[in-house]
């Protein structure tokens, strides 16, 4: 159990970082500036980053100028984004960390970053993808050679152990394929603020002020205001529905018109801008194949996009799972 679930973590830091760029799983703390939080040579979990990020929160972030992700703390929140600081630095980051640039974060429990001391100056020339691709296949021998020896024990124990084993495998796959989607689909979750200020005096909006940041700007009072933002959509092999999922806190910002494109599209919500002053809503926005009944995935979504994401996973690593689970068997019976 212990090799497979370090051979799922292992895969988990592969595919996010090498496939897709993302500092999501396995990462080394290589400087001090974390510390006593986390000190140079341990090795630090992190995990994709869900809503808006707080003060308090250690996050993984990478500046446009920069090759690599860095590590570090918010200390305060401005209004165009985030001030960061090494726990063991004298002074903040010298730049305000925008909140495209945040892509993880690492998890606390009991009031600890997870994170193992130590293994990362073990493990330090492995830190290539070669190295990771080593490590990768030398747990795969290990795993093959506990194999090999528990088939040494009686017929009735090795077929004990061959059903243990089969659902260890498929076990092992679902999560696999669980995280992978959980991932790709977490990457893809716009959780943002929607943020509009109501004003008596003339305005004008365009379908250019609208984004995926949903900064609306400036709007006529008490109005209802029709936003339109274009969508673009990956050409897909196999003409799949997609499913266009909104989540907010208030009813003052609503999905209308159209919620299953077939391919780019424009996307209209309905704003009703209310009386003069600031405004603000916190919204969610996604676009999945249509692989469940919409309302559904509605209704999970409008509830909780975390909670949608679970369950969409599962069902998807589910249905794989299944296909896998009875080709096996059609070709068992075959031979």
């Amino acid at each position: 159990m212990f090799l497979s679930l370090l051979l799922i973590s292992i895969a988990f830091s592969l595919i996010s970082q090498y496939f897709f760029g993302l500092p999501y799983g396995w990462n080394i703390e290589a400087t001090n500036s974390m510390v006593p939080e986390l000190n140079p040579g341990c090795v630090v979990f992190i995990m994709p980053l869900l809503g808006k990020p707080h003060v308090g929160e250690i996050v993984a972030y990478k500046p446009p100028f920069y090759n690599h992700y860095i590590v570090h703390e918010i200390i305060e929140e401005k209004a165009c984004g985030y001030i960061t600081k090494g726990i063991h630095n004298k002074f903040p980051d010298p730049w305000i960390v925008k909140t495209c640039w945040i892509k993880g974060f690492v998890p606390v429990i009991l009031g600890r970053p997870i994170s193992i001391p130590y293994i990362g100056y073990a493990i330090s020339t492995l830190n290539t993808i070669q190295g990771k691709i080593y490590a990768l296949i030398a747990i795969f021998g290990i795993y093959m050679l506990l194999e090999i020896i528990n088939k040494n024990k009686i017929e009735i124990m090795q077929r004990k152990k061959y059903k243990l084993n089969t659902k260890l495998i498929f076990s092992t796959l679902f999560v696999m394929f669980f995280i992978v989607f959980f991932v790709i689909f977490s990457v893809n979750t716009i959780l943002t603020r929607a943020q509009w200020t109501s004003t008596c005096a003339p305005s004008f909006l365009t379908k250019k002020e609208i984004g995926v940041s949903f900064k609306i700007g400036v709007v006529p009072v008490c109005k209802n205001i029709t936003l339109i933002l274009p969508v673009n959509v990956s050409k897909f092999i196999f003409k799949f529905p997609l499913a266009i999922l909104f989540y907010s806190n208030t009813s003052n910002l609503q999905l209308i018109g159209n919620k299953t494109i077939y391919s780019s599209s424009n996307v209209t919500f309905m704003l009703n801008s209310g009386k003069g002053g600031f405004k603000s809503a916190n919204v969610g926005f996604l676009i999945v194949p249509e692989l469940l009944p919409y309302y559904i995935m509605e209704d999970l979504f409008s509830f909780s996009p975390l909670l949608f994401l679970v369950v969409y996973s599962a069902f998807l690593s589910s249905i794989i799972l299944g296909i896998i689970i009875i080709v096996s068997k059609l070709l068992s019976l075959s031979y």
